[in-house]
């Protein structure tokens, strides 16, 4: 009796009260980023994950950095660089926080600042001060402020998702990534400068929803020859409407169906949902193709402008994100010797004749061994330690020096070669 009391009383606080239960996630109904579009819709943070182009782009920008790998490096005296043996390479690459993976907390870090404009991690440490694990906060429960002149962190933190409590943190415990600021300190969301564009977007979706919910139905009116009396149109028109929502609508008398001219709006707005996908393409800097706009694409200069999506869309973002990182998880004795860096060396991975094409070059101008080739191919080494050598061309002389002259032969040797003859 006892047992089974202790085992009811359990599920009794387990399941009796859910409301205590919190729901994993943040809950981004981010009103404070919230603003009124001249439309009249509210465009937030989730309204804007409801257009495809938007989410597309968050989406492909988060993904791919997040995919690429991210150590802590260390530089030899000898000026050698290998991967570092430490606490802070294993957390951002394996065991960033017990509630997520690396990958998640830099994809849903990135897509903070994509949506918000800023994002927001408490470093937590241990007693002795080294790195225990990085927790993601919810953009809405951060306010960065200045105290006499040093900034501050306001955040708010429910561990049990019912109550919040407000602590302060100074700059060397949160890890802020802000996106375009204006004083360097707090990011500008991107919803200021996609207000208008999404809120048209969100219209014309709204108009398209009116026009199928009313069955497709063509703007029109019915057209009579004769004189009718007010019971007669009457008469008609519910006779017509209960027809139109059967089915086919069967017109008699002469009575005739004339369909209104398509307004300046309907014959706008497959180009007006166009140019709001540029729109927001052009905001993230992300190649049309990437979005589904073929229209300017070809295959010549699709891998052009997948080296340009790496170069200005994604190494900025990249750039952010290893300076912070070296700037709050590094000190400034350990920043002498370490440093973080996304290896995105899969991202500029060309085809296999190109890239075999490539290896041909490095190999014969002595750049690249060809074990460190087949090790970039994820093959093994060659064996007995053969393929460990550098080449270089034989006709290649330093700047500035002469070619080696040939041996000079001896004429005795020459002589005695001729007399043997």
């Amino acid at each position: 009796m006892r047992i089974n009391g202790v085992v009811g009383n359990l599920f009794s606080k387990l399941f009796a009260r859910k409301e205590e239960r919190q729901q994993p996630g943040f809950p981004f109904l981010f009103s404070p980023f919230a603003q009124i579009a001249q439309t009249g819709f509210s465009v937030s943070p989730e309204t804007l994950l409801t257009i495809p182009a938007v989410y597309a782009c968050v989406n492909l920008i988060s993904g791919t950095i997040a995919s690429m790998p991210l150590y802590c490096y260390k530089k030899n005296k000898d000026g050698n660089v290998e991967i570092a043996d430490n606490i802070e390479t294993d957390i951002i690459s394996n065991s960033v926080h017990p509630n997520y993976t690396p990958f998640s907390w830099r994809r849903a870090t990135l897509f903070h600042v994509l949506i918000t404009g800023n994002s927001y991690s408490l470093i937590n440490r241990d007693a002795n001060g080294n790195l225990k694990n990085l927790q993601l906060l919810a953009p809405h429960k951060v306010v960065p402020f200045l105290y006499n002149g040093d900034v501050k962190y306001e955040v708010y933190i429910s561990n049990d998702g019912i109550s919040e409590k407000r602590q302060i943190f100074s700059a060397y415990d949160i890890l802020h990534f802000c996106g375009l600021s204006e004083d360097g300190i707090v990011g500008k969301s991107p919803i200021t400068a996609l207000r208008e564009s999404a809120g048209l977007y969100l219209s014309n979706i709204q108009y398209t929803a009116s026009v199928h919910k009313n069955g497709g139905r063509l703007r029109g009116y019915l057209k009579h020859p004769d004189k009718l009396t007010a019971e007669q149109v009457q008469a008609i028109r519910e006779n017509f409407v209960r027809a139109y929502d059967g089915g086919f609508p069967l017109l008699e008398n002469g009575v005739t169906f004339e369909k209104v001219a398509l307004t300046p709006a309907d014959l706008d707005f497959i180009n007006t949902a166009r140019l709001t996908i540029e729109e927001i393409a052009r905001l993230y800097s992300v190649p049309l193709h990437m979005v589904g706009i073929m229209t300017q694409a070809t295959f010549s200069n699709m891998e052009q402008q997948s080296l340009d999506f790496l170069r200005n869309t994604l190494l900025p973002w990249i750039k952010m994100i290893e300076a912070e990182l070296n700037k709050k998880l590094l000190t400034p004795i350990q920043r002498r010797h370490l440093f973080f860096r996304h290896n995105f060396d899969g991202i500029l991975r060309a085809d296999y004749e190109t890239r075999m094409k490539g290896y041909q070059i490095a190999i014969q101008n002595g750049i690249m061994s060809p074990d460190e080739v087949r090790a970039l191919e994820n093959m093994n080494p060659i064996p007995n330690d053969a393929g460990n050598v550098y080449f270089m061309p034989v006709n290649t002389v330093v700047l500035g020096q002469q070619p080696a002259k040939p041996n000079a032969v001896n004429p005795e040797i020459v002589n005695s070669a001729e007399s043997e003859q």
